[in-house]
């Protein structure tokens, strides 16, 4: 697969943007042409490759459907891990959008595959052929106006080993979306320890999930998520400001939880997360 590097983010020009589904009331009709750009990155999962096959990037709008962002002549190959922990985002698109309201961005994709320890597994993303992978996240565009959002393509919790162990995976994804320049990041660590106080070993798939404050552990309303590195320390990479519960799941059962933690710019860190084991 090849692998595309690209700079740093644009910034956000135009506001309007408002996480999430739902929004009231009647809004005024807008007309002219702005611009929208979209910027990808991801969280990581443990893998040598992550690969995906990109044919196109649309939009939700309001008034007239799915319109199309970009088409790439070439489908666009790309290692979502290249993308994980460097810092570094992959620019998507950059083009013209009718002036409007839009409700989701979508990716649009034709191959997927896994490596591990050197073999590639193909993936299962019949359950996206038709409809892509869909991002919900209300923005307006504005006659003359820039949107730039970021998408993360959350890998460690869209590619699913079932069963576990089979080697075979399925794409059920989970992505984020946020304008740039309100999108923070949250970092810390999480440590095992017995009722003593003495450090424990990680368990095998320890991860982080991030929902909506007052939702910990609906998994519908899972907004991000991250697999905790071998030393204990992990990353989120794009989350809106917002308050948020978190919580720490040790091989598939929740073993930690924080509630209502604020997270702002330029970055939220919860420091060390301590489990405390009892027999």
């Amino acid at each position: 697969m090849k692998k595309i590097l690209v700079g740093c983010l644009m910034p956000l020009l135009a506001v309007g943007f408002m996480a999430g589904c739902g929004g009231g009331g009647s809004t005024p009709a807008l007309t002219g042409t702005g611009r929208l750009q979209v910027n990808l990155v991801d969280a990581p999962l443990n893998a040598d490759e992550i690969n995906v096959v990109i044919t196109s990037i649309q939009a939700h709008s309001s008034e007239n459907g799915w319109v199309t962002v970009k088409t790439y002549d070439t489908p666009l190959h790309v290692n979502l891990l290249d993308y994980s922990t460097s810092g570094t985002s992959l620019l998507l698109a950059d083009a013209p959008l009718t002036a409007g309201h839009y409700t989701m961005v979508r990716l649009m994709l034709s191959a997927a595959e896994i490596v591990i320890g050197g073999t590639p597994h193909p993936v299962d993303w019949t359950n996206v052929a038709q409809t892509g992978v869909k991002c919900n996240g209300q923005f307006t565009v504005a006659d003359g106006q820039l949107v730039a959002l970021t998408l993360d393509f959350n890998a460690g919790k869209s590619f699913v080993e079932n069963p576990p162990g089979s080697g075979n995976y399925k794409l059920h994804p989970v992505m984020a979306m946020s304008p740039t320049n309100i999108a923070t990041e949250v970092i810390g660590s999480v440590a095992f320890v017995d009722a003593a106080g003495t450090p424990l070993l990680l368990p095998t798939v320890t991860e982080v999930n991030v929902y909506p404050a007052g939702h910990v552990g609906d998994a519908t309303l899972l907004v991000n998520g991250t697999q905790v590195n071998a030393d204990g320390t992990f990353r989120i990479s794009l989350l809106p400001q917002g308050t948020y519960d978190f919580e720490v799941v040790a091989n598939g059962v929740s073993v930690k939880q924080l509630h209502d933690v604020a997270v702002s710019l330029p970055s939220t860190n919860l420091g060390t997360i301590t489990v405390v084991v009892t027999p």
